[in-house]
This record gives structure tokens, sequence and C-alpha cells, in this order.
């Protein structure tokens, strides 16, 4: 109740109108970096004998990882999970999502145990204070099976500083806080609730997002370095994103 991009923001209309929208722009395009995490449950659906698995989205939204991954990878029992109780029925009732499995749930509480063989948790982390996020972190190993793994996409840092930045901005006036945590912290907190080889990526986008100065809403943009590198701005913050993936005992 601390932060309210997390558990508050999911009963705010508006908030959740804007996201939806933002959303819609990639229901038939993959997204970058969701491209990266259905390569990533691919690799390990195929280390894993092209056995079938069993993949929960938490944080889905309108399902669209969901529903790239049900075309792209085989073999997948999929299931989504979101705050928003209006958009699980909206995903239920979508004939594009056929066959993938909606519920509503909260990463804090998740209340499965050995249900999965990955957890993915997109772009979620960076609205949650550090102890909503341990305890994210160990609802998702009760709900892993043993070996089982978590996929996170979200911001992380290298240098040993948390950081919160307090974001005011016309869809959230009252404030909305995203945090930057380093990986050290993050990897103690994965060790402390049963989790190993936490391995860290940054993401690196291989397509320009162009920044419309007329657009009074903050969506992500890109900037070239001198190296070539295209770095991803929020309005002013430049984010850290990188991909993580951890294994459970």
């Amino acid at each position: 109740p601390e932060n309210y991009a997390y558990l508050a923001g999911s009963k705010d209309p508006k908030a959740v109108r804007v996201y939806a929208r933002y959303q819609s722009k990639y229901a038939e395009t993959v997204r970058e970096s969701d491209r990266v995490i259905i390569e990533l449950v691919d690799d390990l659906r195929r280390r894993a004998g092209g056995r079938s698995m069993r993949v929960l989205d938490i944080g889905c939204s309108t399902g669209n990882l969901l529903k790239h991954l049900n075309r792209l990878v085989p073999d997948l029992e999929l299931v989504g999970g979101d705050l928003v109780s209006e958009q699980i029925e909206e995903n239920r009732s979508n004939p594009a999502l056929e066959g993938i499995e909606f519920q509503q749930m909260n990463l804090l509480n998740l209340g499965m145990e050995d249900e999965f063989d990955v957890v993915t948790v997109n772009a979620v982390w960076f609205s949650m204070s550090d102890d909503q996020v341990r305890r994210g972190i160990r609802t998702v190993a009760a709900a892993l099976r043993p070996g089982g793994t978590m996929i996170v996409f979200d911001y992380f840092s290298t240098f040993p500083q948390s950081l919160e930045i307090r974001e005011k901005s016309e869809l959230y006036p009252e404030g909305l806080t995203l945090h930057i945590r380093p990986i050290r912290l993050v990897d103690d907190m994965l060790e402390q609730e049963g989790f190993v080889g936490g391995s860290f990526s940054p993401f690196d986008i291989p397509i320009d997002l162009p920044l419309d100065p007329e657009s009074r809403e903050l969506v992500s943009y890109t900037i070239p370095d001198a190296k070539g590198r295209r770095l991803q701005f929020r309005g002013a913050l430049f984010q850290p994103l990188y991909h993580l993936v951890a294994r459970k005992t």
C-alpha cells in the first residue's frame, strides 16, 4: 500500500486504460524485450528435452507476452496473472488468447506451491519496495517446481547504490516511486530465498524508438551514444534495463 504504482494503481481506471493502450501496440508485433524472454523460455524448453512446461506470467496485463509465447514456442501450458480483475475478464473473452488460463493474482501472495516450471515477472519490480520485492521472490520460489526458473525484466544497476525516484506526471499527479536496485542487493535476496545462478544481462534494444515531442505520455525512446548503442529513456530518466534469470534450488 505504500506504493501507489503496484497495489493502489491497479484500481485507477485511467492508469489501467493508458497502460492497456500502450500494450495494444504490441498485440501483433513482439516487443523487443519480450522477444528476449521468449528466446529464454524456448531455450529452457529445449534444455528440458522439449517436454511440456507450465509457465506463469505474473503482471500479464493484456496478455501480449503469453499470446506470442503461445504462437512461437510449442508445448507450453500458459497462465497469466494480474491484479486488475477487469483486465483478467477481458483477456478471458479475447479469442486471440484462447487456450491461455487467466487468474487474478497478487505477486506478494501467489498462494501456490510447486506448480510452474517458469515464472516471468515482466516490468513489475520497479514499482515495488525492497520488502515487496523480497516477498515477491519468496512467493515465486514457492510457486516454482524444484529446479524451476524465474525470468525478470526490470531496472538494475551495477553500481552499489539504491535509487528511489519520485515521479509526478499527468497520469500520476500524486507521484509514482520508481526503484533502481543494485545487482548485488538482488543477488543477496535471491540467495536468501532459495535461488542460485542469478544471471543479469543488460538489454540492448536492436531498434530505434522515436521520441514524440508532442506526446503528453511518458513512453520509452532511444538516443544513440558515441558507440552506437541505443540508450533507453523515459522522459528525463535513463532506464538501466536488464533481464534476470535465476533457478530455484
